[in-house]
């Protein structure tokens, strides 16, 4: 997955690794829970572990997913989302990485196939010599404006 680092952590040890629809509240739907949305969540099913949410509802914002694992006691958060994949956001020191549904489908097929799933969290880092790299955002500007082509937008 992808983030920014903004925390010291160096690695932290092993929790258990839920989806979160197998902590849906009473009160929410399966695809809520699913989605990570607020309220949707049950405490006692999150507190201490490593939650794998969906990003295919965007009525609620990442950092409202976000803060929804967090405030229900959860350690840290794997976002599966492929639109914004590449847009970096700052998430604070709460751990939390965006993955791709394609990079999703071993990390849900563990959690199917195990009978107690684990995962750690580790610091990011950086690769070079990447490819393909760059890429351009999918909100970036392809060049000039008919209208101004002088300008860049």
């Amino acid at each position: 997955g992808e983030s920014i680092n903004f925390s010291d952590l160096k690695k932290s040890p092993v929790y258990p690794l839920i989806h979160a629809s197998s902590a849906k509240s009473n009160s929410s739907s399966e695809d809520e829970a699913r989605n990570c949305n607020p309220d949707s969540l049950e405490s006692k099913k999150i507190n201490g572990t490593i939650v794998v949410c969906e990003h295919s509802d965007s009525s609620y914002t990442k950092k409202e997913k976000m803060e929804e694992v967090k405030d229900k006691g959860g350690i840290g958060l794997v976002l599966i989302d492929d639109l914004e994949r590449l847009v970096a956001f700052p998430y604070g020191a709460f751990p939390l990485t965006v993955v791709s549904s394609a990079e999703s489908t071993e990390i849900l097929s563990y959690i199917n196939s195990t009978k107690n799933p684990v995962a750690t969290v580790l610091p990011t880092v950086t690769v070079t010599k990447y490819k393909p790299a760059p890429a351009v955002a999918y909100f970036s500007s392809r060049g000039p404006s008919l209208q101004t082509s002088n300008l860049l937008k």
